[in-house]
C-alpha cells in the first residue's frame, strides 16, 4: 500500500475514513475550511488501536453455559446421606415401599443444593437444619417438602404423619420423578 502524506490526502480526497482494522494509530478527519475555501485543513485524532487478539475474543468468546434443570433432589445432611444409603436404614425402606428406590441416587448435601438451588423441580429435604429449612421456606418453591430426619422418629405417629405426606408428595410429582 502506498502511503500518502496529509497534504497530499487532502489535495486527493474530500474526506477519508479510517477503519479500524486498518490499524492506525490516528485517523483524519476533516476540519472547518481555510479562508481561501479551497484546501481543506486536516486534524489528527488518536482512535484506539484494536488488535487481532481482540477482536477474536468478541467475535469467537462461546456463550455462557446454561445449567440443565433437574427433575428431583434430595437434600439432607453429610452426616445422614451416609446412614440412608445403608441398605437396612429406614430410608431405604421406605423408598422401596414407595416404589421408588432411584430417588437414592440424586441425594445431595445441604451446602450443594444452596448453590444450585433453582435447577430442581421437585425438592424433598430430609433431616436438614433449621436455618437450610428456614431458607427453603423462604424460596417459596413449588414443590416441596421439608420431612424430619427419618431415622429418629420412634413412635408409631411420629413415622405416620411423616410418611402420609410423603406419600401424597409422590403421587403428585410422579412425573418428575419418572423422568430419573
Amino acid at each position: 500500500m502506498i502511503e500518502l502524506e496529509l497534504s497530499d490526502i487532502a489535495l486527493l480526497y474530500k474526506t477519508v475514513v479510517v477503519l479500524p482494522q486498518d490499524k492506525m494509530t490516528k485517523a483524519v478527519i476533516e476540519a472547518p475550511t481555510t479562508a481561501d475555501a479551497e484546501t481543506p485543513t486536516l486534524t489528527e485524532i488518536e482512535t484506539p488501536e484494536i488488535t487481532e487478539a481482540e477482536t477474536t475474543n468478541v467475535i469467537f468468546e462461546p456463550a455462557a453455559q446454561r445449567k440443565t434443570e433437574h427433575p428431583f433432589v434430595i437434600i439432607t445432611s453429610d452426616m445422614l446421606k451416609e446412614k440412608y444409603l445403608d441398605p437396612d436404614s429406614s430410608f431405604t425402606k421406605i423408598v422401596q415401599a414407595l416404589h421408588i428406590p432411584n430417588v437414592a441416587q440424586y441425594m445431595i448435601h445441604e451446602e450443594s443444593f444452596i448453590s444450585n438451588q433453582d435447577l430442581y423441580r421437585c425438592i424433598w429435604a430430609i433431616g436438614i437444619s433449621p436455618a437450610t429449612s428456614e431458607h427453603l421456606h423462604n424460596l417459596g418453591h413449588q414443590n416441596l417438602l421439608i420431612s424430619p430426619d427419618v431415622l429418629s422418629l420412634t413412635s408409631t405417629e411420629e413415622k405416620t404423619a411423616m410418611y402420609a405426606p410423603l406419600k401424597q408428595f409422590i403421587a403428585s410429582n410422579q412425573k418428575e420423578i419418572s423422568k430419573l
